[in-house]
């Protein structure tokens, strides 16, 4: 059984880290390259909406916060957790939290929220694909219900906005233009074309009331122009920008990402189905030129697997392919693949330049041992649709798909489940010694067990070359000299509420 209850002093603490800041009149104003998207959080993969409203507007049952340099959870709309089952975990809800339209947060609000995640057409996040269903215990309890043992439920949670029962159901037009929450911002506005959104304080915010009364957004496509209007003053925020345009930037904001570059290779047809040409693949990329001419050093190598060191499930025995071009070469000459053509789907902006330098570069590796490689840029909608989740679209998935395979919640459990298992909305590959494998491990009901097991299944994927691993990438967010604020989740969640301007 696990149990967590954060003392009062310790949450009081928490709420009052940015007191000495509550009264300004201030306002900040952060750049983006992409548009607002869905504004219905839950459903949205989308960066911008994310920033723009994942724990500003709407919020959690817990919250990650940055404790002596590491990733910790908190209680945030509720109080406590405990694992009462293998497969069930209890929230206690907090009593005084209300949504900005008045109306009190309940347990059937929760239920709600829960639920309509663990709908499978709900578009949801990896990280809850584990989470089956919630029901109430009373008016201040709910339990969570996963499909096999979870021991870090706790941390998923965060990625689930608590929203009004029956949001976006009762009324899918209002759902989709504006956004009711419980967090200590308001969604003012979006406009310009989905290029402008502004947030406002929520004076009736049951914590502590945010340094910055005001959030403005605003999208400028190309990351030159960002830090144009970064280095102007004209905004204090500019994420997304390439290595050697966040150097000019009066100050960044830097921490060591627990994503991993990765290419999820199609290896359910020729010749990618073919062991020996998806290791080739491997082999035939020069890590040291993305980390060191396209990341300017803020990368580091993913240790032939896609999570890192702090993650449940890490193997510190498995190591890169290496760069190896002859070798390469040599397999796809062995395996008459030589000629082939395969397709390389990269988004068009979602990553910036980084990302287009560096599926251009891959072109050039694989082209350079035989294959031929038509690359293809998709804005992000198309990227999703067509590439992340064509196996859930009953689509074609590309050969080769340019992704950041990350780990939020620390644990390998969401990319155990949904790539190296047989077929999973994201799943492109079915190797059946592989996928029995991370069953098993996915059963097993001690956590000490587990992380054992899923070691070994990230050594079997490495062996089948389940991916191309790429880079392990640090997040860096361009600021103005005066601004001071955490960042978390490689930059996709950003809670406003803890940032502020110094004043000296």
């Amino acid at each position: 059984m696990r149990y967590f209850i954060v003392p009062a002093a310790a949450l009081a603490a928490l709420l009052a880290s940015t007191a000495a800041f509550a009264q300004s009149a201030d306002k900040l104003t952060w750049s983006a390259g992409s548009q607002v998207g869905n504004l219905d959080i839950n459903s949205s993969l989308e960066g911008t909406s994310r920033r723009l409203l994942k724990g500003n507007v709407g919020e959690g049952l817990t919250k990650v916060v940055i404790t002596d340099g590491k990733l910790s959870w908190v209680p945030w709309l509720s109080t406590s957790w405990e694992q009462v089952e293998k497969t069930r975990w209890r929230f206690k809800l907090r009593s005084d939290v209300k949504f900005s339209d008045g109306k009190p947060m309940t347990a059937q609000d929760v239920i709600f929220s829960v639920n309509k995640i663990a709908d499978p057409a709900s578009g949801k996040t990896s990280i809850l694909n584990n989470i089956a269903s919630a029901v109430k215990v009373d008016d201040q309890t709910v339990d969570i219900i996963t499909k096999s043992p979870d021991f870090f439920v706790y941390r998923a949670v965060a990625e689930i906005v608590i929203q009004p029962d029956g949001w976006g159901k009762i009324d899918p037009k209002k759902a989709g233009e504006t956004l009711v929450g419980t967090g200590p911002y308001t969604l003012a506005s979006v406009s310009g074309g989905r290029d402008l959104a502004t947030l406002t304080r929520n004076d009736a915010y049951w914590g502590q009331k945010p340094f910055f009364d005001e959030i403005d957004l605003r999208v400028i496509p190309d990351s030159g122009a960002r830090l144009a209007a970064l280095n102007a003053g004209e905004v204090d925020v500019a994420f997304d920008l390439a290595p050697d345009l966040a150097q000019a930037a009066p100050a960044s904001l830097t921490t060591p990402a627990t994503e991993v570059d990765i290419l999820r290779i199609n290896a359910l047809n020729p010749p990618l189905n073919d062991v020996r040409v998806r290791q080739a693949l491997n082999y035939a990329v020069d890590q040291k030129v993305l980390t060191d001419n396209i990341r300017l050093g803020f990368a580091g190598l993913p240790n032939g697997q896609s999570v890192t060191k702090p993650v449940h499930g890490y193997n510190p025995d498995i190591k890169d392919y290496g760069y190896d071009p002859e070798k390469a070469k040599a397999l796809i000459n062995e395996t008459g693949a030589n000629g082939a053509t395969i397709n390389l789907m990269c988004p068009s902006e979602y990553y910036g330049q980084v990302g287009v330098d560096t599926c251009q570069t891959l072109q050039a590796d694989y082209q350079a041992i035989g294959l031929t490689v038509n690359l293809q840029f998709l804005p992000h909608d198309r990227w999703i649709k067509e590439g992340l989740l064509a196996p859930q679209n009953k689509l074609t998935p590309p050969d080769l798909f340019y992704i950041q395979a990350g780990s939020e919640t620390l644990d390998a459990t969401p990319q155990i489940r949904n790539y190296f298992t047989c077929g999973t909305d994201r799943s492109t590959i079915c190797d059946q010694e592989l996928a029995e494998s991370a069953k098993s491990a996915l059963s097993l009901s001690d956590e000490k067990q587990q992380a054992q097991a899923y070691q070994e299944v990230m050594a079997l994927a490495h062996d089948k070359a389940a991916f191309v691993w790429l880079t392990n990438p640090s997040t860096v967010v361009a600021v103005g000299k005066d601004i001071r604020g955490p960042i978390y989740n490689e930059g996709s969640t950003v809670y406003w509420a803890d940032w502020s301007r110094a004043t000296d």
